[in-house]
Parts: structure tokens; C-alpha cells; sequence
């Protein structure tokens, strides 16, 4: 059985602030343009994957609300990591609702550090 193999644009931290129209593959953040160029990577249908991550660091709560791209999850799970100081958590400990993120009680603990990657296809 065959693969697809597609390239992912990673945008880094200031990304949606715009990039310089002269900027390179690996990005610059400025103003300007924030189109897909010949440098970036594109999808089979002509758009760019984008790739986000967050970190809610030395958290005291078991909810918290995601705020890339503009709080937008990808409704497919399996485009969705998310970490729990290091470790991969697995679906059964959290609920999502759609920016909300809520740990179940058994899985929290207070000053816990979270990271959670998402893929827009």
C-alpha cells in the first residue's frame, strides 16, 4: 500500500503578525503579506498547513482556553496533541469544547505545565 507524503509549514511565534514581503522560507515576522508564497509548502488543494502550539505553564486550573488561531480547533482529534509536563495525554483526560480545554479531575494536578499542538489542514 502506497503514502501521501505532504510537507508542514511550521509558523513560528509572530506569524500572524504579518511577514515582510522579502522574506525567506524559513519566515521572517514584519508586516506585509502573510499569503502563501513559492517557498512555503502548500496542501493538495492549493493551501498552507498550518501548525500551532501553546503553552499554559505552572497551571493552577484544570481548565483553560486556547487562543491560536483565534481559539479554532481542528474538530478531527487526531490533529490534536496535547502534553502534560512532557507526557502525552490521552483522549479519556480531556474534553474539548471548542476553545475550552477541561482536564479531567483524576489528571490535573495544580502547577502542572501544558502544551498542546493542533494541525489546520
Amino acid at each position: 500500500m502506497g503514502y501521501t507524503e505532504k510537507t508542514v509549514l511550521f509558523r513560528g511565534l509572530y506569524f500572524d503578525s504579518g511577514r515582510t514581503s522579502n522574506h525567506s522560507g524559513g519566515g521572517v515576522a514584519g508586516t506585509g503579506s502573510i499569503t502563501p508564497t513559492n517557498s512555503e509548502p502548500t496542501t493538495q488543494n492549493n493551501s498552507v498547513t498550518k501548525v500551532f502550539t501553546e503553552e499554559f505553564l505552572n497551571y493552577y486550573s484544570a481548565t483553560f482556553t486556547v487562543t491560536k488561531n483565534g481559539g479554532v480547533l481542528p474538530t478531527v482529534t487526531q490533529q490534536i496533541l496535547l502534553f502534560q509536563n512532557g507526557q502525552l495525554m490521552v483522549d479519556s483526560q480531556y474534553g474539548i469544547s471548542g476553545s475550552i480545554i477541561t482536564i479531567d479531575s483524576v489528571s490535573h494536578y495544580d502547577g502542572a505545565n501544558y502544551v498542546i499542538f493542533f494541525i489546520i489542514i
